[in-house]
Formats: C-alpha cells, sequence, structure tokens
C-alpha cells in the first residue's frame, strides 16, 4: 500500500516551490510553538551561533550547513525554507550542492533543471547490490558512452539570484575514468581550473557569475578511459553569507549514508560548521524495528562523520510523525514515536542538539491532524508542499530563536 502511493508523492514534489504560500504556524492549534527549540545546544553550539553572529555583525566569512536525510529532503521543499530564510537573515553565499536529479530519472528541487546527451545509469544508496559506489550526492551516475555532456541550470522559482562563479565537480577518478570539463552555456570556456585539488573532485572558478553550465567528458587516452562517473556539483559565489546544502535520497536511513563509500570523505571538503540530520522515517517504517539497533547505527554514522568533519556540529532531528497501513487503511505508527526517543536519548547521551519535530508537530497520532487540514500527502507519511514549508519555517524559527538567545 506504500508503494502505491510513490507516484503521487512524486507529483506533489514537483510543485513550483516558489509560489508556495506562507502559511503561520498558529494557524494550525495542534502545532506546539510553545516547545519549538532547539534542545541541548546552550554549549555545544557556542561555536556555530557565534560564527553566524560575527557573519551577521561583520558581513564577513561563510557558514556552512549541510542537511541529510530522506525523501523528505531530496525534493528540498524543507531545507529549501530553511535556506531561503537563513540566507535572508545572513546573507547569500550560493545555492551549494545541487545533482542532476532528472538525468538520474528521479525528483529533486524546483530551481535545478538538468539534461544530458546520453543515458546515464543512476544508484541511491538504498541499493546495496549495485557496485556503483556513492559520493556525496547519495546517487551516483555513470555512463560509457563518448562525449557525454550534462547540463545544469538554476532558474529563479525561489526568487533568488544563484549566480556563481566557482563549480567543484565530484566525480571517479582513475587511468579508467574520464575527466570533466566546465563550459557556461554560450559553450565558451569561462571557468578554468583550480589549482587546489580535492581526491574525486576538481574545482572550476570563472571571473564572470553564471546561472548555468555544461559538465563534459573528456579523454586523455581514449583507449584507456571509458567511464564517466558524477558524485555531484558544489556552486558558489564570492559573497559573504550562509551556504545551505542539501543531500537527500527517497528511501534512506542511517545505515545507507554510513554504507557510502565516497560520503563522508568527500563530504569533508564542504567544511560544515552545522550537519543538521534528518533521518529515521524509513527505519520506523520497519515492522522489525529495534531501538537498541537503531542506536548504534546512529552513533556509527555520526562517528564515521565526525572522522572526516571533526569540526563540524550536529543537530539530529526526529522523524516526523507518520502512519502504516493495513487492509487498506491508515493506523498509527509507534515506531516512528521510539525511532524519536532514541534519537533524543542518543544526543542527551552524547551532549548532542536536537531539535523535537515530532513533538512540535503535534506528537504521536498528529499525522492525522496535518491530514485534516492538507498538509499530509495520502500516504500519510509524506506532506503536501505547503506542509514540507511549514516544517522548514518551524526549523528556521526554531534556530532563529536559539540563535537570538545565544546573542543576548
Amino acid at each position: 500500500m506504500f508503494k502505491k502511493y510513490i507516484n503521487l508523492f512524486l507529483l506533489i514534489v514537483s510543485v513550483n516551490f516558489g509560489l508556495l504560500a506562507q502559511t503561520p504556524a498558529t494557524s494550525y492549534p495542534f502545532i506546539k510553538t510553545s516547545i519549538n527549540r532547539i534542545e541541548n545546544d546552550s554549549i555545544y553550539l557556542q561555536d556555530f551561533y557565534d560564527k553566524l553572529y560575527r557573519l551577521k555583525t561583520q558581513n564577513h566569512g561563510v557558514v556552512r550547513i549541510v542537511h541529510i536525510g530522506d525523501s523528505h529532503i531530496q525534493a528540498d521543499m524543507l531545507s529549501g525554507t530553511v535556506r531561503l530564510n537563513m540566507q535572508e537573515q545572513f546573507g547569500n553565499a550560493g545555492r551549494g550542492l545541487i545533482f542532476p536529479y532528472r538525468v538520474a530519472n528521479t525528483n529533486g528541487p524546483s530551481d535545478i533543471t538538468s539534461g544530458s546527451n546520453v543515458l546515464w545509469a543512476a544508484k541511491r544508496n538504498v541499493f546495496f547490490m549495485n557496485p556503483i559506489p556513492i559520493g556525496i550526492s547519495g546517487i551516483t551516475i555513470e555512463t560509457h558512452a563518448e562525449n557525454a555532456y550534462i547540463s545544469e541550470s538554476l532558474g529563479n522559482t525561489t526568487g533568488r539570484d544563484y549566480s556563481f562563479n566557482h563549480a567543484t565537480v565530484f566525480y571517479q577518478q582513475g587511468p579508467d575514468f574520464y575527466d570533466f570539463l566546465i563550459s557556461d552555456k554560450s559553450d565558451v570556456s569561462a571557468f578554468e581550473h583550480d589549482s587546489c585539488y580535492f581526491r574525486n573532485s576538481v574545482t572550476f572558478n570563472s571571473i564572470i557569475p553564471v546561472n548555468a553550465i555544461t559538465i563534459k567528458t573528456f579523454s586523455q587516452d581514449t583507449c584507456v578511459q571509458k567511464t564517466a562517473r558524477l558524485f555531484g556539483v558544489l556552486l558558489q559565489n564570492d559573497s559573504a553569507g550562509v551556504l545551505y546544502n542539501m543531500v537527500g535520497v527517497n528511501g534512506a536511513e542511517y545505515r545507507h549514508y554510513l554504507a557510502s563509500e565516497y560520503f563522508a570523505e568527500q563530504l569533508s571538503f564542504l567544511q560544515p560548521d552545522l550537519i543538521i540530520v534528518s533521518l529515521g522515517t524509513n527505519e520506523a517504517m520497519n515492522g522489525n524495528f529495534k531501538s537498541d539497533v537503531f542506536y548504534e547505527t546512529i552513533n556509527q554514522t555520526i562517528e564515521a562523520i565526525k572522522q572526516k568533519s571533526p569540526n563540524a556540529k550536529f543537530l539530529l532531528t526526529t522523524p516526523p510523525d507518520s502512519y502504516r497501513w493495513y487492509n487498506r487503511r491508515p493506523y498509527k505508527n509507534i515506531n516512528t514515536k521510539k525511532a524519536a526517543e532514541t534519537i533524543i536519548r542518543y544526543c542527551c547521551d552524547n551532549n548532542i542538539a536536537y531539535w523535537d519535530l515530532n513533538s512540535v508537530m503535534g506528537g504521536y497520532g498528529s499525522m492525522g491532524y496535518w491530514a485534516k487540514y492538507g498538509l499530509s500527502a495520502r500516504d500519510y507519511v509524506h506532506f503536501q508542499p505547503k506542509g514540507y514549508k511549514l516544517q522548514g519555517n518551524l526549523l528556521y524559527q526554531a534556530l532563529l530563536h536559539n540563535y537570538k538567545k545565544y546573542t543576548r
């Protein structure tokens, strides 16, 4: 029954993000705005808040945030709302990490358009048996076609100018793999190689800001190089502000990111000041959910990321309430409540900040209210666009509340 609504969900997430109306949380009596704050952060997030404060008062530097999640994040409506709000408050340092979702034949943010002249095979990190390795985006594409290219452009559906002059391409390097070059949409090579290489990535710089690029394969040895493999693209400008990166994969769990071969290493290139992790929904859909196993998987995943990004701070969010289906009827899913409680326990045990979305949205069984008010999808797991945007506004308000408390 859950799979029955996948097509409906893909239709929902394709709605133009820029046309969504803002509705205050106070319009919904079941939302507990009085507890909408970041917990366990008074000491742990001081460095992050201090860097935001210096950015705000001195208009200098970049605060880097990475938001990791599942299908609730892949469409970028929740995380995109936080991005817009944070950049409105602290400045726009660029669009951040993007991926050619259309080329991978999956849904993605509405402001990213991509295409290619060839077909690419795609792998999400949820498919263990597929031998293609996973990198920074949680999704990888590859092709064996010659002279392949991918076009990527940023639309203005969010009302924000995301022109960029720095582009980092994360791709598989090695004697058997094609290299990549970047040109702007006029096919003029406005971008030049950066002298600094990071493993499985290369950075290109341009004097002229652009909002569209073409990523082309090229071969130095056509007899050997036969495969092109792409992990993602990072877009930045030269402005002070917030760089808010999104990594979301439909169906993903903590263990899927843990098993992603290049994920933690390439993530370190972003130099994140704050890593927000929004996972747990898919684990809770498992009828054999075990809190102790989930706790240990969270720990292993966070520790693996810490090893590569030791200076990053973490903010874990509890999964939103959801239902499971039996005999074509939705029923409250107690496992989601257990997953939320496990995340909170892990954060308290390890002095990590958390945001309890599950409680803020109304707690156990509150998905029924979200459905009644037209905020949830028909599967009682996902949400309508206005529901995701509401959650994004709540997360931003919680961050801003605690930031202002710190500055006082």
